[in-house]
């Protein structure tokens, strides 16, 4: 009986699980843990995976053991420090967690726990039937992957390596198979590989994404992931890399060769022509993701371009009489009504005390005016006025005293 593998580091291979012995289908400080181990899942230089169970959770369980030689030793060794380093870290948004990590009483072996990634088929794990969703296995299965998806996942594992170059650390292996899904989010694994740029001295990774510089830097993990990058979107292995894209890859976007030449300076030979960082080209990611968001939505950009000058051109060109009316005195253009179509203005408008300043405008919703009401004005009929009695002169009747008698008459 044979698995597929659920995390696949350089010299891994599904191969010789036939006929394994107790000791390679044990891991003793594991199940001292209180971990079960139901059925491995994967064997190679560095150990064994095992499908195990904790407390009703499922999770993927790693057992490396201290092999012969000089060679297996540091290989041992480099592993330890690279777990111990992941599970040091804090959580980073597209790396995969350690969730555990034990190292055995004697010396000779440890393990480390993480969550469990995607079964291929969508089904719940089971330990016969469960194959874990890489980005190997979904490009098998595809040959291509749609641009918008690409550059997705460009963004996380991008994302995660900025993250891990901040604290000087690379991954130094990034290739299809150790990009796992969790929750159909794709992941980095592999985290054993993880080392300190600053100490490490030991060339690593898979032939076709390494680095041909072969040191491990931050521009190595650009040059791999690049390279991952290009294959899932072209559809052509990294020995094909010369070949046009194949007829799965969406070639009608307009932003296709955008991205080709973005990974192209990603996967340059010559160090010093690549993104010095995870960071760098994590910016040209997101530039490259608005520019297709916004070409997507462009219909949304000339709508608010059509509203802004429907808006602007009524004030515009009635501005001049805006400006006529404001100059006026306050306490008598505060009264008339001003310019359409200005009239709305005038509730939330307060003249100062003195003509010269300036008015303010205030937010408090008043009473609305008669004249912004949307009932039409009736007149109202004018009746003529009865004429008034002429009036004594005010000089005569001064001279008049009230307690007077009435004159009389002449004969």
């Amino acid at each position: 009986m044979r698995f597929r593998l659920a995390f696949a580091p350089a010299g891994w291979s599904s191969r010789g699980m036939e006929g394994s012995d107790d000791r390679q289908t044990a891991c003793p400080p594991a199940e001292a843990c209180g971990y079960a181990l139901l059925a491995p899942i994967g064997s190679g230089a560095y150990g064994t995976v095992f499908l195990a169970r904790k407390d009703g959770r499922w999770c993927a369980v790693k057992c490396v053991r201290r092999g012969e030689g000089a060679d297996a030793a540091d290989r041992f060794a480099r592993e330890w420090r690279g777990v111990r380093t992941a599970a040091q870290m804090p959580r980073i948004e597209g790396l995969a967690a350690v969730r555990d990590v034990r190292m055995a009483d004697d010396g000779a072996s440890f393990f480390y726990a993480m969550d469990l990634a995607d079964d291929e088929a969508g089904l719940p794990p089971a330990p016969a039937t469960y194959r874990p969703r890489s980005l190997a296995s979904v490009i098998d299965a595809e040959i291509a992957l749609p641009l918008a998806e690409c550059v997705d996942i460009g963004l996380r594992v991008a994302g995660a390596l900025a993250a891990l170059q901040r604290r000087h650390v690379v991954h130094r292996d990034i290739k299809p198979g150790n990009i796992l899904f969790f929750g159909g989010k794709a992941v980095l694994a592999d985290v054993g590989l993880l080392a300190d740029v600053r100490e490490t001295a030991s060339v690593v990774g898979t032939p076709g994404y390494a680095p041909p510089e072969g040191a491990a830097s931050a521009g190595g993990d650009v040059y791999s992931l690049g390279r991952t990058l290009w294959r899932i979107s072209t559809g052509r292995p990294p020995a094909d890399a010369s070949l046009p894209p194949c007829a799965e890859a969406e070639v009608e976007s307009p932003y296709f060769w955008q991205w080709l030449a973005l990974l192209a300076r990603a996967t340059a030979r010559d160090p010093a022509l690549r993104p010095r960082s995870a960071k760098a080209l994590l910016k040209d990611l997101r530039r490259l993701r608005r520019a297709m968001r916004l070409h997507r939505h462009r219909w949304l950009r000339w709508a608010a371009w059509a509203a802004a000058i429907a808006i602007a051109a009524p004030l515009l060109w009635t501005f001049p009489d805006f400006a006529i009316w404001r100059s006026q005195d306050d306490e008598y253009h505060y009264h008339q009504s001003p310019p359409r179509p200005w009239r709305w203005i005038k509730p939330f408008y307060a003249p100062r005390e003195d003509p010269m300043e300036p008015g303010i405008f205030h937010f408090k919703i008043p009473k609305i005016p008669s004249y912004a009401s949307s009932k039409p004005k009736t007149p109202k009929p004018k009746t003529p006025k009865p004429p008034k009695a002429p009036k004594t002169p005010a000089s005569r009747k001064s001279r008049i005293p009230t307690n007077a008698p009435p004159e009389e008459s002449p004969p």
